[in-house]
């Protein structure tokens, strides 16, 4: 599998109270990227700064989105797939996603940590949530498979 030079393992860069509480011991290992950093900063160096930005003891720092991929498709053209979601879906509301992808045969899939505020011209805005039908699941945009609607 040839991936991209600027994929690296991402897990291991967070800080470990933000690693401890998103990848449970056995998926601290994978290949991802963190999209649209401001300054080209590190991916541990951006999640130090959302951690120190969010002071309460309960603050919820990041969400988590897991996609299985098409097998169909090769590790090139899946990265393709979850760079163009995470640009149309995620990067362009502000929100910075890094993510992790697993070549697993017969699973290809994508861990997404996004975290819950967006970047403004004065740094982390008001923490966006997805908006929640009456279960308690994910509203969708009926016009749309992937539009998520977030409410701030």
């Amino acid at each position: 599998m040839n991936l991209p030079a600027n994929i690296t393992p991402i897990a291991t860069s967070l800080p470990s109270s933000i690693r401890s509480l998103l990848f449970p011991k056995d998926r601290q290992n994978g290949s991802g990227e963190l999209s649209e950093l401001p300054g080209d900063q590190p991916s541990q160096k951006f999640w130090s700064q959302v951690e120190h930005h969010n002071t309460r003891i309960n603050s919820r720092l990041a969400n988590e989105i897991v996609l299985a991929l098409p097998i169909e498709l090769t590790s090139d053209q899946n990265i393709d797939l979850v760079r163009q979601f995470v640009s149309e879906k995620l990067t362009s509301r502000g929100l910075v996603a890094d993510w992790s992808y697993h070549a697993v045969p017969e699973n290809p899939h994508v861990h997404i940590m996004v975290q819950t505020r967006p970047l403004s011209e004065n740094g982390f805005g008001p923490v966006m949530k997805p908006v929640l039908d009456n279960e308690g699941n994910i509203s969708r945009d009926k016009t749309a498979r992937f539009s998520i609607p977030f409410s701030v």
